[in-house]
């Protein structure tokens, strides 16, 4: 009787925070529609109260989802209005955006986030993302034999060679370090692949931990830095989710203050690979302005001058990222469109700059809930092999926002499947035997 009142009350706790966290997101569309006015004349206050309502939908994020992949997603697209708001108002960011190339217009690039952040956030409410998440991170692993843990050892050393043939700091080294060895794009994600396939073995396996050193200074020395931060994002996610009821509050903020650390790291090696030498309190300084960041951010601000003065592409990026989805394809994407428009081009694709070049508006309330619900449908089958397709998608977030949808459709559709089935035969005696036996 006690369990089942208890149950009742949690329930109705459940339902009634939902009621208030839902008032709460329509009371703040109220706010930013009722701005919009002010905004679209440029005034000082209703551009920091529109950024500020983009940045409570990750507030509000935190108290629906916790830190968790919804979070972290809405983080990444605000984390694009920092660099903007800044150049507006001091006229000093990062490269193309500094250059003031293409004018801003702020009263859009603001709208246009918080239309599509919201439509995502509303959605894992009513979905009730979080707890599936949880359910999923939850699943128990496969135990792999030490012939699997090597074979995935040497596919991540492999494709980080295939992936970054050459090595070095160099400036000059920028345009040609994509130059991969086999034909098509994303090799890079396979060896970030792998590397996760031997997550349960990193604490306690030296040849894993050695792998892991050597992929992540090999792709930082080659300059990319996106896949690092999503798989350090992604397992810092994995770990702060998976160990929420029995971690200390000195171990949340141990935890946070490492990732900041590693945040700095990466400004530094943005700073060196762009021949600059930023000391540490300047990478501090710089933490809001970021080479990555601003790049993708006048990227996101193009992809709303290009609708302007060239129209609808009406679904060419959309069905160039599907055929993306293919590792040995190179179809025309969003960044050989904004090539072909005359663009410069720093190299990136803001998550909402296929929607808006391809439908406008429209586009921004279509793809959210598209993308939703197929980040939805990894944590809705609760096994091992969705575990790992759900691991790869949350180390996937920082590429998938600044850099394109494409490489997370290789890596779920093609590359987990590759490395469950081949780690599947290799531990399997039975499988060995009959391979064996033709």
């Amino acid at each position: 009787m006690n369990y089942y009142l208890n149950n009742n009350y949690t329930r109705n706790k459940d339902i009634v925070k939902k009621v208030v966290l839902i008032i709460t997101i329509a009371l703040t569309s109220i706010i930013f529609q009722i701005n919009l006015g002010s905004l679209e004349m440029y005034e000082t206050g209703s551009i920091w109260l529109a950024l500020l309502l983009n940045v409570s939908l990750i507030f509000i994020s935190l108290i629906i989802n916790g830190v968790d992949f919804v979070t972290l997603f809405i983080f990444c697209i605000n984390l694009l209005l920092f660099p903007i708001t800044i150049q507006f108002f001091t006229g000093t960011s990062y490269g193309d955006l500094q250059a003031n190339i293409v004018p801003l217009n702020l009263p859009k690039l603001y709208t246009y986030s918080y239309i599509y952040c919201t439509c995502f956030l509303l959605l894992s409410l009513l979905f009730a993302f979080k707890s599936h998440e949880i359910r999923t991170i939850k699943v128990k692993l496969p135990n792999y034999s030490s012939q699997v843990i090597i074979f995935n050892n040497i596919i991540a050393i492999i494709f980080t060679f295939v992936a970054f043939p050459r090595l070095g700091f160099s400036i000059n080294n920028i345009d040609n370090r994509f130059d991969m060895l086999l034909p098509g794009h994303a090799w890079n994600q396979l060896a970030i692949v792998a590397l996760l396939f031997n997550l349960p073995y990193l604490r306690k396996n030296v040849t894993v931990k050695l792998t892991y050193l050597f992929v992540l200074c090999w792709f930082l020395m080659n300059g990319e830095r996106a896949d690092i931060t999503g798989l350090v994002f992604g397992l810092f996610l994995f770990y702060f989710i998976k160990t929420s009821q029995e971690r200390s509050p000195i171990k949340t903020v141990e935890l946070f203050a490492l990732l900041f650390l590693f945040v700095i790291l990466l400004n530094l090696i943005a700073s060196w690979r762009g021949g600059e030498h930023s000391t540490i309190i300047e990478s501090i300084n710089k933490l809001l302005v970021t080479p990555t960041t601003s790049d993708v951010a006048y990227l996101y601000n193009v992809s709303i001058d290009m609708i302007s003065k060239f129209g609808k592409l009406h679904g060419k990026i959309f069905l160039a990222n599907l055929i993306s989805a293919i590792p040995l394809s190179s179809p025309v994407d969003f960044s050989s469109t904004v090539d072909n428009f005359g663009y410069l081009n720093p190299g990136g694709e803001p998550i909402l700059a296929e929607p808006i070049v391809d439908f406008g508006v429209k586009g921004l309330y279509l793809l959210s809930f598209i993308d939703f619900i197929f980040y939805r449908f990894f944590v809705q089958f609760k096994n091992s092999f969705f575990k790992y397709e759900f691991l790869v998608l949350l180390c996937s977030v920082p590429r998938i926002v600044w850099y394109g949808r494409y490489y997370a459709y290789s890596s779920l559709l093609f590359f987990v499947p590759f490395m469950f089935i081949a780690d599947y035969l290799i531990n399997n005696p039975k499988c060995q035997f009959k391979l064996e036996r033709k």
